[in-house]
């Protein structure tokens, strides 16, 4: 399994906006390209992280081209709230002993 870290630094008054296009764009992953899912945190500063599962890190280079066309504006949406989106890590799992939620 192939995890991305992501961190989100958000426009300042917008935080709805940008959790509700952060989570129509995580489905929109789950349900066209495969993806595993994501939880999304808040750090104490203010930024949000966000953790991404994928099955392969293949998996993960072709997911955008999996979106529908109705899904891939989602992106712009997601962006448009952040002053900057950063991949802080990208990892393989080698064991796994969270629970599902």
């Amino acid at each position: 399994m192939h995890v991305i870290i992501y961190e989100f630094e958000v426009k300042t008054g917008v935080d709805n906006k940008f959790k509700e296009a952060w989570e129509k764009l995580t489905k929109a992953y789950l349900d066209h390209a495969g993806s595993y899912g994501s939880r999304l945190h808040k750090c104490d500063d203010g930024n949000y992280i966000a953790y991404a599962q994928w099955p392969s890190k293949e998996s993960h280079a072709i997911a955008r081209r999996k979106l529908t066309n109705k899904s891939r504006p989602l992106l712009d949406e997601l962006r448009s709230t952040c002053s900057n989106v950063k991949i802080l890590s990208q990892l393989e799992v080698l064991k796994d002993y969270l629970m599902p939620s």
